[in-house]
C-alpha cells in the first residue's frame, strides 16, 4: 500500500505542470526576441508538460517496486525544479509592484535577459526530463492485485456489543415495510466501526428466520453495472442461473421468481463514485418487480452517500463508536477464541484494559489487537504491544490494511491534502483556515481549481468537507455560522495519513532514517538532531518545529514554502528569511518571544499568510510590509493603547 500511495501522490505534482506552467513558459518564450541558447532551451522546456502526458498515463499501471519508486522520485524532483525556476522568475515581477520606474529599470532588463546561471538551471531541468523519459521505458506494468482485498468477515467478533444496533435496524425494517414496496436504510460510520459486520449479522439472522423469500448480499465492486448486480441477486435464487449474461433474460427470470415475494438486498461498501448509479438502480427495482416487496440495506463510510440514498428514500443509521469497556470485551472474546481460556491474571487484565483505550471505539481495531494479544500471552509481550504506538508496528499495519479503502477511494488531489495532515501531532485540534493555507502554500489547490471563479480557499474548504464526510476528519467544532473551525483525526486515521505520506513526511525523532524524498518535516525535540541533512533541506517544503531549528538548516537551503515555528530566534529568522524569499508562502511565528520582525520579511513577495499571534514581546512591524503584494491572511493580537 505504501508504494501505491506514493505513486498517487506524485502524479498530481506532475499534473501541476500541465495546469500552471504551460502558460508562464509560453509567455517567457514570447518575451525573448533573441534566438540564442536561452530561447532554444525555454522552447524545449515549454514542450515538457505535454510530453509528460504519456508518462503520466503509465504511472498508475506501474509495478510497485524500488525501481519504480526511485524513478517516480526523480520525476517529482524534476517537476519541482521547474516549479522553483518559475517561482524565481515570478519573484522579480512581484517585487516591482508598487515601486517607481527608476528603481526597477535595471531589474526589468534582467527579466528579459536572464543570467547565465538561469540558463544553466534550465538546461539541467531539460536534461533531467530527457533522462526520465528514457528511464521510463524500463518500468514494468503492475501485476493484477484485485484479489488482495482484506477479508473483513474474518473478524466475526466485530459485531459483538452491537446487539442494540441489530435490534434497532431489524425493527426499522419491519416498521418500514408495510405500505411501502421499497424501503430500507443506510448504515453509515467511519472506517473500522463495524458496518460490514453489523450488516453481516442482519444478513445471517434474516436467512435463518425465513422472514424474507430472498436475502442477497451484493458487495460493490469497481466496475459497477446493473447486469452484474441483477446477476448476483439471481445467483441467490438459482445457482444454476448464475452464468446468465443477458440483462433482459436475467430480469425476466427474476420477475418470475420474485412475484408476490418479500426480499432483502444488502449492498456492502458503497462509495461516492457509485452513489448515483446505485440510487438509480435501487429506484428501478419496484418498476422491474411490480409485485415484490423490497427492503434494502447499504453500508458506507461516506455521509454524502447516505444523504444521496435519503432521496430514495432510505433512512440513515449512523453507527457510533464503542466504549472502552466494549472494546475490551471484543478483545477478550478474540483472545478466548484463539487461546481457549479466559484472561484472569490481574496484570494482563490491566494491560489489556489500557490497550482497549487505544482502540478509539473501533471494533476492527479491538479485533486486531485481540488477535495479536491472543498469539502472545505474557506480561512482557502485552506491554510491548501496548507501548509500541508506531504506525509501522505489525498490529498497526494490519489495522491500516483494512482502513486504507477509505483512502483508496479519494481523488488523487485530495489524497495529497489528506496525507499532508500527518504533519500535525496526534490528538491536536487542527484549525480549518490554517490547514487550507498550508495546502495553498504547497500548491495543492491551484491545479485542482476547475471552477475558474473559485478562490483557492473555497477549494480547500470543499476538500475539508469531503474529508469530514468520509470520516477522515472528525470531532468537528463549528462557529456560530455553521462553518468548521476545528477538526481532529482519529489516531488510526492519523497512522493511515503517516503511512500514505511515508516517503514525504517525517516526524523527528523517529527510529527510521530521514530520506531525501522528504518534503514535510515536524521537529518535536532536539534529541540527536544536530543538523538537517543537506539532501533533505534542499527540497524541504514544509517545516513545523516546537524548538528553535533554523540554525540547524544548511545555509544553502531555500526551498521552504511553509514555515511554522513555536520558538523563533530573531537573529536566525533574520538570516534565514533572506534566502527563503523566492518560495515562502506561509510564515507562522506565533507564541515566540521575538521583539521585532526582521526587515527581510518585507521581501517575501510570494507570502500569502503571516501569523504572529501570542507574540507578547513584539513591539512593531517593519516598514515596507505593504510590499507583500500576495498577502491574503494576516493574524495578530490587537493591543489596546498601542500606537504601532
Amino acid at each position: 500500500m505504501t508504494e501505491v500511495a506514493f505513486t498517487l501522490l506524485v502524479v498530481p505534482v506532475i499534473e501541476d505542470l500541465l495546469y500552471r506552467f504551460t502558460a508562464p513558459l509560453d509567455t517567457r518564450v514570447r518575451q525573448l526576441w533573441n534566438s540564442g541558447d536561452l530561447k532554444k532551451e525555454l522552447k524545449k522546456l515549454k514542450e515538457w508538460p505535454l510530453l509528460m502526458k504519456s508518462v503520466l498515463e503509465k504511472a498508475d499501471k506501474m509495478e510497485n517496486d524500488e525501481t519504480t519508486r526511485s524513478w517516480l522520485q526523480r520525476l517529482q524532483d524534476a517537476a519541482e525544479d521547474l516549479r522553483d525556476l518559475l517561482a524565481e522568475d515570478a519573484y522579480g515581477g512581484h517585487r516591482h509592484k508598487g515601486r517607481i520606474p527608476s528603481q526597477v529599470k535595471k531589474e526589468v532588463r534582467n527579466l528579459f535577459f536572464p543570467s547565465k546561471s538561469m540558463l544553466s538551471k534550465i538546461k539541467e531541468v531539460n536534461e533531467s526530463f530527457d533522462r526520465i523519459v528514457l528511464q521510463s521505458k524500463c518500468i514494468r506494468p503492475t501485476k493484477d492485485n484485485q484479489n488482495r482485498e482484506a477479508d473483513e468477515s474474518s473478524y466475526d467478533s466485530e459485531v459483538l456489543q452491537r446487539d442494540a444496533d441489530v435490534s434497532k435496524i431489524e425493527r426499522l425494517l419491519d416498521e418500514l415495510s408495510p405500505g411501502h414496496q421499497l424501503s430500507g436504510l443506510s448504515i453509515v460510520g467511519m472506517p473500522g466501526v463495524g458496518k460490514t459486520a453489523l450488516a453481516g449479522s442482519i444478513y445471517v439472522r434474516a436467512r435463518k428466520n425465513d422472514q424474507y423469500n430472498l436475502v442477497a448480499w451484493v458487495p460493490l465492486h469497481k466496475d459497477f453495472n446493473e447486469g452484474m448486480m441483477l446477476g448476483q441477486m439471481l445467483e441467490y435464487l438459482d445457482r444454476r442461473a448464475g452464468g446468465m449474461t443477458n440483462i433482459g433474460a436475467i430480469r425476466c427470470h427474476l420477475e418470475t421468481e420474485l412475484e408476490n415475494k418479500k426480499i432483502l438486498v444488502i449492498f456492502d461498501g458503497v462509495w461516492n463514485e457509485d452513489a448515483q448509479s446505485l440510487k438509480l438502480f435501487i429506484s428501478k427495482l419496484p418498476k422491474w418487480f411490480k409485485t415484490t416487496t423490497i427492503s434494502v440495506v447499504i453500508t458506507t463510510s461516506d455521509k454524502e452517500v447516505a444523504s444521496t440514498m435519503e432521496e430514495i428514500p432510505l433512512q440513515k443509521h449512523e453507527l457510533q463508536k464503542l466504549s472502552d469497556d466494549d472494546c475490551w470485551l471484543i478483545m477478550d472474546n478474540v483472545i478466548r477464541s484463539s487461546n481457549g481460556t479466559p484472561i484472569e491474571d490481574p496484570q494482563l487484565l490491566l494491560i489489556g484494559i489500557d490497550i482497549a483505550k487505544q482502540c478509539g471505539g473501533l471494533p476492527l481495531v479491538a479485533a486486531v489487537f485481540g488477535k495479536h494479544l491472543g498469539a502472545h500471552i505474557g506480561v512482557d509481550e502485552w506491554s510491548a504491544i501496548r507501548d509500541n504506538k508506531a504506525w509501522h508496528a505489525p498490529h498497526r499495519l494490519e489495522i491500516l490494511f483494512h482502513l486504507k479503502k477509505s483512502y483508496d477511494h479519494l481523488p488523487p488531489l485530495l489524497k495529497r491534502c489528506f496525507s499532508f495532515c500527518s504533519i500535525f501531532p496526534k490528538n491536536c485540534n487542527i484549525r480549518r483556515d490554517e490547514l487550507v493555507q498550508h495546502w495553498m502554500a504547497n500548491g495543492f489547490l491551484s491545479q485542482s481549481n476547475d471552477r475558474k471563479s473559485d478562490e483557492e480557499e473555497d477549494v480547500g474548504n470543499r476538500y475539508i468537507n469531503e474529508l469530514v464526510s468520509n470520516y477522515l476528519l472528525e470531532d468537528v467544532d463549528m462557529d456560530e455560522c455553521g462553518n468548521i473551525k476545528f477538526c481532529k483525526m482519529h489516531n488510526e486515521v492519523h497512522n493511515l495519513a503517516l503511512l500514505s505520506a511515508k516517503y514525504e513526511t517525517y516526524i523527528w525523532p523517529d527510529t527510521h532514517p530521514v530520506e531525501e524524498s522528504v518534503r514535510h518535516m515536524r521537529v518535536e525535540s532536539h534529541e540527536n538532531l544536530h543538523t538537517v541533512p543537506k539532501g533533505v533541506a534542499r527540497r524541504l517544503r514544509s517545516l513545523f518545529s516546537d524548538v528553535d531549528v533554523l540554525h540547524m538548516m544548511p545555509k544553502k537551503s531555500r526551498s521552504l514554502q511553509s514555515l511554522k515555528l513555536a520558538a523563533a530566534d530573531a537573529n536566525e529568522l533574520k538570516s534565514s528569511l533572506g534566502r527563503l524569499k523566492y518560495y515562502m508562502r506561509y510564515l507562522d511565528i506565533s507564541g515566540s518571544a521575538i521583539k521585532r520582525l526582521p526587515k527581510s520579511v518585507t521581501k517575501l513577495y510570494h507570502l500569502q499568510t503571516l501569523r504572529f499571534t501570542g507574540c507578547k514581546s513584539l513591539e512593531k512591524l517593519p516598514r515596507g510590509i505593504e510590499n507583500l503584494v500576495n498577502l491574503r491572511h494576516i493574524y495578530f493580537d490587537e493591543r489596546k493603547g498601542s500606537e504601532n
